[in-house]
């Protein structure tokens, strides 16, 4: 079942995808037709709210009730079901692939998570962390946007944005929300939600607690021994307080705490005789902010944040046995600050400038070491001391019009200048990004975008490179080939798309073709494991489209994505499919408490650089059953990769790390 042989008859027979409605909450939400749907304000593609139809991007919306209707939590779960977006496990780290191009899992850089307009990536190397660690749980809305987005966001959004906003009560109301769940491997989650809204301020809290025990799965057809064992245990919180009154009015703090502790098995280092217990990495972010919004009226307003971003990245490993393993615990500090200007001048027209200015750095402490052997060996002189800072400045601005050219046509201009002052280099880089979404007739839309993006060197990048020449100077060794002066690594995007929708139907497609040039990847020079450009362009194009159709009893979609890349040795770009298809939907029987859901995932397409096909790819599905005991009160059965298909993804022609088997897990919902 590797083939898009079956989809049209698990379309025909599949009874849902998007399994529970907050029917109870909103009951109004859930009578909505796909046109209004399409109306919904989204705003990763202009930080200025737009109708999800008109906004000036390639953007895919999900609603609090489509995750939990679907049942899916994290990032990556999205991502899979995203047109232009799929989700890529390699060494146990998950990392996202977009539009044919992904990077490494300890490098999952390429794109920009907001959380309420906090960036909240990693700090060291702007790593996105996408599964329990950032809960979905108590999100209103998530957006995926394809595409550079560096005009408005910075040089993180190379790729794509994910947009979250969270769930808050409305004025003078009261909402809390808890889930909890048992499952297969010892699975136990947690979630929560409480937000009070009253005339002195709002106040939001969301946790989760995510654990598992690993499945202990051989790691494809690699050396005997290797395993993928997948346990871990995941907090996330995220906690704020807004005043409303008082002359603070509009000032807010607030704090997101993501963590995860996951085994990455014997073998991933070294030799198969590793053992689990020395094989862990700890990924931490913890962003505490300040910030301030100021209405000077009904169309100008001020936003303005401080933000702190200090993240950990922690690994205890054993090549072979007690005697003989290493251990890093690398601290990074980023201070943040950040003002946009919005002038709403009219329904047709608006104004949006900005400046940025943020310094990182790694922290010198006793703990950040490496070491191999007795911890008395210390062998790295380099964490003693603060590293040098990376700073970046920003300025930017958007300007929208609205203006009739053979059809209403809203047009969108952004340009950012961004200066990087670093270790390894200093540069300039201009951003822009060119919009125009004409309104051929009032269902159907015409979307035509051009834009550029940068990707600084970040701070892992700098610093690996700048070690390694010192290491080596002091070794007497040569270093003449590791670069002392990275550059940015640019992109530029063209594509087309269409929105059209009637009544309980909607579709919408693109097609895309990017230019990716001085790719920063890894290498070893100098018998050193360093950063490098990659000169040359790489490539890329391809198509999305997606249909949806709801009425009071059905809801369903179906997506397919396809794109092609090549590098600058006119190679293809290894361990990515070119194609994905997805099918979902959802029945509530009328006058039923019960729901149903399917979610059906076909991936196919894997080339290796030469152009050979890898493992042709994989087949999932998902299911779940909701039974609705009262208004306050829901069950859900939710099966992932029900058939317990065993498929893996590749690396490079190989079958490598493990896709998770059969899980169930039994969730009870309070409302």
């Amino acid at each position: 079942m590797k083939n898009l042989t079956y989809l049209p008859l698990m379309f025909l027979l599949a009874p849902t995808a998007f399994a529970q409605d907050l029917a109870m909450a909103n009951p109004n939400l859930y009578d909505l037709s796909i046109e209004q749907l399409l109306q919904i304000d989204v705003s990763a593609g202009t930080n200025v709210k737009k109708s999800y139809s008109e906004s000036p991007a390639s953007l895919y919306v999900y609603t609090k009730q489509m995750l939990e209707e679907m049942d899916y939590y994290t990032i990556s779960d999205l991502a899979e079901i995203t047109p232009g977006y799929s989700s890529y496990l390699g060494f146990g780290e998950r990392t996202l692939v977009s539009r044919g191009q992904k990077a490494s899992g300890f490098d999952n850089n390429h794109h920009l998570v907001l959380i309420d307009g906090i960036k909240v990536n990693h700090s060291r190397n702007d790593r996105v962390l996408m599964e329990e660690e950032l809960s979905l749980f108590g999100a209103s809305q998530v957006e995926f946007l394809n595409g550079p987005a560096s005009a408005l966001y910075g040089t993180g959004a190379f790729s794509g944005v994910v947009n979250i906003v969270s769930e808050q009560a409305k004025s003078g109301k009261l909402l809390s929300k808890q889930r909890a769940g048992i499952g297969s491997n010892n699975t136990l989650n947690a979630y929560s939600l409480y937000s009070r809204n009253n005339d002195i301020g709002l106040f939001n809290l969301q946790f989760s607690y995510f654990q598992r025990d690993s499945e202990n799965k051989d790691v494809g057809t690699k050396t005997t021994g290797w395993q993928n064992q997948d346990d871990r245990k995941s907090t996330y919180l995220n906690l704020s307080y807004k005043l409303k009154t008082s002359a603070a009015k509009g000032l807010a703090l607030g704090a997101i705490v993501m963590n995860r502790n996951s085994g990455m098995g014997p073998g991933f280092f070294g030799s198969s005789a590793g053992y689990h217990e020395s094989n862990e990495l700890i990924w931490n972010t913890t962003v505490t902010y300040l910030k301030y919004d100021k209405e000077f009226s009904d169309n100008k307003r001020l936003e303005s944040k401080i933000t702190s971003n200090r993240s950990r990245e922690k690994s205890y490993f054993s090549v072979t046995s007690l005697d003989e393993f290493r251990n890093y615990d690398i601290t990074t500090q980023l201070y943040s600050f950040q003002s946009d200007f919005i002038n709403e001048f009219s329904e047709n027209t608006s104004l949006l400038v900005g400046v940025q200015f943020d310094t990182r750095w790694r922290e010198g402490q006793p703990d950040s070491y490496e070491y191999i052997g007795s911890p008395s060996n210390f062998s790295n002189k380099f964490f003693k001391s603060d590293s040098d800072k990376l700073n970046n400045q920003s300025a930017y601005a958007q300007y929208s019009l609205k203006k009739k050219i053979f059809f209403p046509t809203d047009f969108t201009i952004g340009l950012r200048s961004d200066t990087v002052d670093s270790p390894a280099s200093n540069f300039n880089q201009l951003s822009p990004r060119i919009a125009a979404v004409a309104s051929v007739t009032p269902n159907l839309k015409l979307k035509f975008l051009h834009s550029k993006a940068l990707k600084a060197p970040n701070l892992k990048n700098i610093l690996l490179n700048q070690q390694a020449i010192e290491e080596n100077k002091d070794a007497s060794v040569a270093f003449d080939d590791i670069p002392d002066d990275l550059v940015a690594e640019k992109i530029e995007n063209n594509e087309i798309g269409v929105v059209y929708f009637t009544g309980n139907y909607g579709l919408s497609a693109s097609v895309f073709r990017n230019f990716r040039t001085d790719s920063i990847g890894g290498a070893t020079l100098n018998g050193k494991s360093v950063s490098v450009n990659n000169k040359g362009v790489t490539e890329a194009h391809g198509a999305e489209i997606q249909v949806k159709y709801q009425n009071d009893d059905l809801k369903a979609f179906v997506n397919s994505s396809w794109a092609h890349s090549n590098t600058p040795n006119n190679n293809h770009f290894s361990d990515v499919p070119e194609m994905t298809t997805n099918i979902g939907l959802m029945l509530t029987p009328p006058q039923s408490s019960w729901c149903y859901g399917m979610v059906v995932k076909n991936t196919s397409k894997f080339k290796t650089s030469d152009g050979q096909d890898q493992p042709s790819g994989f087949f999932l599905v998902d299911f779940n059953i909701e039974y609705k005991a009262d208004r306050d009160y829901t069950y859900d059965l939710k099966i992932k990769n029900l058939t317990d298909a065993n498929e893996f993804h590749p690396f490079n022609g190989e079958e490598a790390d493990p896709l998770p088997g059969r899980s169930i897990i039994l969730s009870l919902n309070i409302i």
